[in-house]
C-alpha cells in the first residue's frame, strides 16, 4: 500500500512539474488565433450577464456579425469548435492589463473597452501562466480604454476524466492486489 502511495504521489508530483514549469505570458489581441469576437453596446451590469453575452457570442455562427441581439451587436470570429461557456470565473478591475490564470482547464477571457465593447478570446492555459491585453482598442474612434477582465469556465476536458480514470484505477489496481496477498 505504502508503495502504492508512494508510486501515485510521484505520478501527481510529475504532471505538477510538467503543467507548471513553464510559466508564459499570453498576449491577446483583436483578430488573434484565439478572438472569438466583439460584443458592442452591451453594457453588463452584473457578472451573470456578461457570462449570458459570451453564451449568446458563442452560439452565433462562426465568421457573422453584425448580429443584433437585443440592445448588443455580437460580430463572432471563424474560431471554430467552441465549448459552451459555464460558469462565472472571476474579475479583475485593479490590474486589468494582467491576469494570472487559475485554472489548467480551456476559459474564455472578457476585456470590457469603455464604449469599443467587449472584446472574448478562447484560452487554453496553465496554471501561473499571464493573460495580458491591450491597454486600449479604438474600433469606433471614440475610445475604450480596458475597463476591466472577466474569465468564464468551460467544461473539463476529456483529458483530465482520462486522468482521473487512470488514478482511480491505480487505486484499484492496488486494492485488489492487497487482498489478493491477505
Amino acid at each position: 500500500m505504502k508503495k502504492t502511495f508512494v508510486a501515485i504521489v510521484c505520478v501527481l508530483g510529475l504532471v505538477l512539474i510538467a503543467t507548471n514549469a513553464r510559466a508564459i505570458t499570453i498576449p491577446l489581441a483583436f483578430g488573434d488565433g484565439r478572438y472569438v469576437g466583439l460584443i458592442v453596446d452591451g453594457i453588463p451590469s452584473s457578472d451573470a450577464l456578461e457570462l449570458g453575452y459570451v453564451g449568446i457570442l458563442i452560439a452565433q455562427t462562426p465568421g457573422t456579425g453584425p448580429t443584433v441581439n437585443g440592445t448588443e451587436t455580437y460580430t463572432r470570429s471563424a474560431l471554430t469548435p467552441l465549448p459552451p461557456v459555464i460558469a462565472f470565473l472571476g474579475r479583475d478591475i485593479d490590474a486589468p492589463l494582467n491576469w494570472t490564470v487559475g485554472t489548467d482547464d480551456p476559459f474564455y477571457i472578457l476585456g470590457k473597452y469603455g464604449s469599443s465593447g467587449s472584446y472574448v478570446w478562447l484560452v487554453d492555459a496553465t496554471i501561473g501562466d499571464t493573460i495580458t491585453l491591450q491597454s486600449k482598442f479604438d474600433i469606433n474612434e471614440n475610445g475604450g480604454g480596458l475597463s476591466h477582465i472577466s474569465g468564464f469556465s468551460t467544461p473539463i476536458p476529456g483529458a483530465v476524466w482520462l486522468f482521473g480514470s487512470g488514478m482511480a484505477g491505480l487505486v484499484g489496481i492496488a486494492r485488489f492486489r492487497r487482498k489478493g496477498s491477505k
